[in-house]
């Protein structure tokens, strides 16, 4: 499939025109990139996907500005684009300065250039190549995730009966709800009919019909990154791919006793014993996985409760392991009550992942 989408981009180029254009160095980052997408997205994706792949890919010709103007042939548009993405990472800076930022840069480069019109602009032309960030609806009191066939399309706990959204002033959708999880005949006329039952209503209902706009917002969240991104990005640089074998190098002091790392302890060399396969190539993650309770408010008497859960890499060397760049945030649980005892409900998807990259690996 990947071969396919390369020869779309090349059919489009004239002979003359490839004989003397350059392409920047952009597109083989961009080729590279495309070789880890999963192959999910690429099978079973929508064709938008696609139209945005190749609207990256034209980006990474494009110059700034229209018909190259006094702009360099290195200052592409995703060139641009990725450099104010990262100072807007690297500083902090809010939507909303980012937009002004971005719309004085419009007014002050030569007429016709191609700056983003606001940060959302910006995003997509790199959403193919993205990392993924999935959300996942949670019962408010910690008993499932709204995951799964099983799950999925519920809009109440099957354990404790707790709804799955809250009730929003103006949202009619709330008395459809009620009524399907009574039993009961529909009270409106204008109310769809609908043979399913309280826990197979579609949650995907968010239409406009006479005048309100059907939104449902789930009582409870869970935030949740993929770990598979960050590792590939992790291997797909030199310096931290070669830093990633360095626990078990000829290069550091080992086997004197002494525990300088986490592989000279006990249980780094029991779990090599357990799992030869698994302990033979220094390149095997470990992970270790650690999560408190803050208040990202600073309110001491706030009942807000948000717990993130943090995966750090121990085959990196001591000094490292601690590193900002090298902390992968893979959960954020937020809402009214820490999780407590209930915690192993949303670590579902996270350990799911890690049982699949242990079986399988990272592809």
């Amino acid at each position: 499939m990947v071969e396919d989408i390369h020869g779309e981009m090349a059919d489009g180029v004239a002979d003359g025109e490839a004989a003397t254009m350059q392409e920047p160095k952009d597109i083989e980052v961009i080729e590279g990139l495309v070789s880890h997408i999963d192959e999910d997205d690429i099978v079973y994706g929508s064709p938008k996907w696609l139209e945005n792949f190749r609207e990256m890919k034209q980006a990474a010709l494009d110059s700034l500005y229209k018909d190259g103007g006094d702009c360099s042939k290195d200052c592409t548009l995703l060139r641009f684009n990725l450099h104010m993405l990262m100072m807007k990472a690297r500083h902090g800076w809010s939507d909303t300065s980012f937009n002004e930022l971005l719309s004085y840069l419009a007014t002050t480069f030569p007429t016709g250039n191609k700056v983003p019109a606001n940060t959302y602009r910006a995003k997509k032309l790199i959403r193919p190549v993205a990392m993924k960030l999935r959300k996942f609806d949670v019962c408010p009191n910690h008993c499932i995730l709204y995951r799964g066939k099983e799950y999925e399309n519920m809009t109440s706990c099957p354990h404790c009966g707790a709804r799955r959204y809250k009730r929003n002033a103006g949202c009619r959708v709330d008395e459809d709800d009620d009524v399907a999880l009574r039993g009961g005949p529909k009270r409106k006329k204008w109310a769809k009919k609908s043979s399913a039952t309280a826990n197979r209503i579609s949650s995907q209902q968010d239409e406009e019909e006479e005048g309100y706009t059907r939104r449902k917002s789930p009582a409870l969240s869970l935030w949740y990154l993929p770990v598979t991104d960050r590792l590939r990005a992790l291997f797909g640089n030199p310096e931290d791919a070669k830093l990633m074998s360095w626990h078990a190098s000829a290069n550091r002091k080992k086997d004197d006793g002494m525990l300088r790392h986490p592989s000279d302890g006990q249980q780094w060399k029991d779990f090599d014993k357990a799992y030869l396969e698994f302990g033979k190539d220094p390149r095997n993650v470990r992970l270790a996985l650690s999560t408190d309770g803050m208040n990202p408010f600073g309110e001491l008497s706030s009942s807000h409760s948000t717990w993130p859960v943090v995966l750090t890499v121990y085959n990196l060397p001591s000094h490292l392991c601690q590193r900002h760049r090298y902390l992968m945030l893979t959960m954020l649980i937020s809402g009214l009550k820490q999780p407590g005892n209930d915690i192993d409900v949303f670590l579902e998807p996270l350990m799911e992942k890690m049982q699949e990259l242990f079986d399988v690996g990272l592809r």
